[in-house]
């Protein structure tokens, strides 16, 4: 009886049977106006009754996987025996869920939304919900949507202060500043101030009903419903910017999803969650899931299905990145043999689509880098196969980029050839292919951009530890008695005397020597 009498405040006997049909009828794309005394009624209602009835539920769900389907059934039931419809219950949690969408929203609005959002999706998690005609698609996505439409877009920003009094006084005020575009839009956008307070419950409601929708995802399939996941998977790419980490990012699995403690730990395990093969094909959902970090790691803003543009960076933003990385690390070692094939994809996808800026170009080699330290020897020697036609590209920040990543590529372990299965992609796994095939292949690129960054990187290729990358560049530029890998394209007024001298100098100066002897080489 307890659920009965925490469900007393939704009124549900007072709701005409017109309005539920109407609603549904809607298919919960749109407000249905309810008469006015209990509309009022309604809206009045406080967060403790909604907790209160969220923790009932919360219970049931333990229950319930505790106990096979014995305390799920019992739920309907006790809700068949008092008389409570399901379809007006589902009615009446949809109107808090469609106020609360509104841009000017108020927080009691928004938290109320929230909390009936995670009741609808703690009721979908019970098993009897189908038979129950509990589900609609439709509602699905809007419950899940709003987890990010609740949320001040501009809440870092724009801050209503505590006690904040309508006048300031008589003191003179100077000229307010001309509003930038952007800051129009945002007002425009979202006419209402939240206080520090507000904004704490409404994050609070938020994180309970992503809670509710990892409790969803545990136990409800979405197999038939590739939307939804489709859908689910954008939320908790969104919601990683939510606030930052505090300490360790968690990835294990946790006892319940309570214990995680920022709303990223908790989008990152509804990512992982959605991978599960109760969701759909493996394969097709670690791909979808890659396609999405894609742009995390590569610090793109693509929403909305617009062109990827660079994001201001900032510590937000490239700590998500570095999550990212970290999540995607962690799938591998996970899925093993089913990710792999999607991690050279992802690969990939980061040389072509990166952007010119040198600090994104930095961002991206040493992504990579981390990125490869999963790989075998084998799926390694692969990538640098097709890095080596990156590097050859057409597009110059193609080839800029793959200056880059071999960089990053030296500064780690050289490969064993006798860890490489493949027999023919044993040459590139050797720190000297990647010096003399791909970095110095670049010192004639027909971009002066990439013919400076490409000679500056082999100059630094002598301070690097590796004695093997280090003997690459001596060979480079060694003197002997037989032609040189530089005798047919020496730069016109140099000659292959002033590059043998280098041969006599130590490693540690080989740098100065360089830039002293050819000039031109290096601006």
């Amino acid at each position: 009886m307890e659920l009965i009498s925490a469900l007393q405040f939704l009124r549900l006997n007072e709701i005409p049977k017109d309005w539920v049909d109407a609603v549904w009828d809607l298919e919960f794309t749109e407000e249905k106006p309810l008469d006015d005394s209990i509309e009022e009624e309604l809206h009045a209602c406080r967060e403790d009754a909604f907790r209160t009835l969220y923790h009932c539920l919360v219970v049931h769900a333990a229950d319930q996987q505790q106990s096979a389907d014995a305390a799920s059934l019992n739920v309907w039931a006790i809700l068949g025996e008092n008389g409570v419809s399901i379809k007006t219950l589902v009615a009446v949690l949809s109107l808090f869920v469609l106020v609360a969408k509104a841009k000017d929203a108020t927080t009691q609005q928004r938290v109320n939304g929230l909390y009936s959002a995670s009741l609808y999706l703690l009721l979908l998690g019970i098993p009897g919900s189908i038979a129950n005609k509990v589900f609609h698609e439709v509602l699905l996505d809007t419950c899940c949507d709003l987890t990010c439409l609740c949320w001040p877009h501009d809440a870092g920003k724009k801050r209503k202060k505590e006690g904040q009094k309508g006048s300031r006084g008589k003191s003179k005020r100077s000229k307010p500043q001309q509003k930038e575009p952007s800051e129009m839009e945002v007002d425009e956008e979202e006419g209402v101030d939240f206080s520090g307070c507000e904004l704490v419950k409404i994050r609070n409601a938020v994180a309970v009903l992503v809670q509710s929708l990892l409790r969803l995802l545990q136990t409800f399939p979405l197999t038939n419903t590739l939307q939804s996941a489709d859908n689910c998977t954008r939320i908790f790419i969104k919601l990683l910017y939510f606030e930052p980490v505090v300490g360790e990012l968690t990835l294990a699995a946790p006892r319940d999803v309570a214990e995680l403690r920022s709303i990223p730990e908790m989008a990152f395990y509804g990512l992982k969650l959605l991978c599960d093969p109760k969701h759909g094909d493996q394969k097709k959902s670690l791909r979808r899931l890659f396609h999405h970090l894609l742009y995390v790691i590569l610090m793109m803003d693509k929403s909305s299905g617009r062109q990827p543009s660079p994001l201001v960076l900032n510590q937000s933003v490239i700590s998500t990145r570095n999550q990212a990385i970290q999540f995607v690390c962690h799938c591998v070692e996970e899925q093993k043999e089913l990710a792999l094939p999607f991690l050279q994809i992802l690969l990939e996808h980061i040389c072509f689509q990166m952007v010119e800026k040198a600090e994104f170009r930095s961002n991206g080699a040493q992504a990579v880098g981390m990125l490869t330290s999963e790989m075998s020897s084998t799926d390694y020697a692969r990538f640098v196969k097709w890095l080596s036609t990156c590097s050859r590209a057409t597009k110059m920040v193609h080839r800029l980029f793959s200056v880059d990543v071999v960089m990053v590529l030296l500064k780690q372990p050289e490969r064993s050839p006798k860890e490489c299965q493949d027999p023919e992609l044993t040459g590139f796994l050797p720190h000297k292919f990647l010096i003399q095939d791909l970095l110095f292949a670049r010192r004639v690129d027909a971009s002066p951009t990439v013919q400076g960054h490409a000679l500056s990187c082999l100059a630094q290729c002598l301070e690097l530890p590796s004695l093997n990358a280090t003997q690459a560049v001596h060979n480079l530029f060694s003197a002997t008695g037989n032609p040189t890998i530089l005798d047919s394209e020496l730069p016109e007024g140099t000659n292959l005397h002033q590059y043998s001298q280098l041969v006599h100098v130590s490693c540690s100066s080989w740098c100065v020597w360089f830039c002293d002897l050819v000039p031109w080489l290096c601006f």
